[in-house]
């Protein structure tokens, strides 16, 4: 299997935040199940072609999202301009 891109390994991570900001929750996990050849077979990938990073579990909460906390502080005031 040749090695894919940076781009190709990274721009999954962008549907996290993308379904966060549609109100659907997420978890990301990553574990031996990822790398199981059980689970290829499973999802319909082979594993000398393709491989899996992590699973990205979604759906709605019960009771909904949590409320997003108040920012405490602003960039301004933890962000410090060294010359």
């Amino acid at each position: 299997m040749t090695q894919p891109v940076k781009r190709e390994k990274t721009t999954q991570h962008a549907v996290v935040p993308s379904l966060h900001a549609s109100g659907i929750g997420t978890k990301w996990t990553t574990g031996a199940v990822n790398f199981d050849g059980k689970f290829a077979e499973i999802v319909g990938f082979e594993m000398e072609e393709e491989y899996t990073v992590g699973t990205i579990w979604f759906g709605e909460a019960l009771g909904g999202m949590p409320a997003v906390p108040v920012r405490k502080f602003g960039v301004e005031d933890v962000l410090r301009r060294v010359d």
